[in-house]
């Protein structure tokens, strides 16, 4: 099970879940700034701050966007990465905001994930900020 607090009320979800509702698209259009990149800890991606979009949400990435992380050769790596989504939807897992009504800066910082693939790797994604609107 994953949790997330969502404007004061507890969400559990199970690991390959996520929150109903509409899937957001994200594309330069649409408040994509950059290029989503694979880590360990998932799908890290940028976008203009979008209240529909939370821990649990789905959002939809064109996966020949996605920057695919690089494994050595030199080395027995096992690889951890969660995996690209055939049909490129993901579920948020945590969400870091920035900005205000004053400032220049209005961004997400999204960790994601493939809904019905492997979970984050390492726990560092947490850092990001579990708790949205709160």
């Amino acid at each position: 099970m994953t949790w997330s607090i969502v404007l004061g009320q507890l969400h559990m979800l199970s690991i390959d879940d996520a929150l109903g509702g509409d899937v957001v698209e994200l594309t330069a259009e649409s408040g994509l700034i950059g290029l989503p990149q694979q880590t360990i800890d998932g799908i890290m991606v940028r976008c203009l701050i979008n209240p529909r979009i939370k821990p649990g949400s789905k959002i939809k990435l064109s996966n020949s966007s996605i920057q695919q992380a690089a494994i050595s050769t030199q080395t027995k790596y096992l690889d951890k990465r969660p995996g690209i989504d055939p049909d490129g939807q993901y579920k948020v897992w945590a969400v870091a905001m920035s900005g205000d009504t004053r400032g220049q800066d209005w961004c997400m910082d999204l960790a994601c994930t493939a809904i019905k693939g492997q979970a984050p790797f390492s726990s560092t994604y947490l850092n990001a900020g579990g708790t949205y609107g709160s």
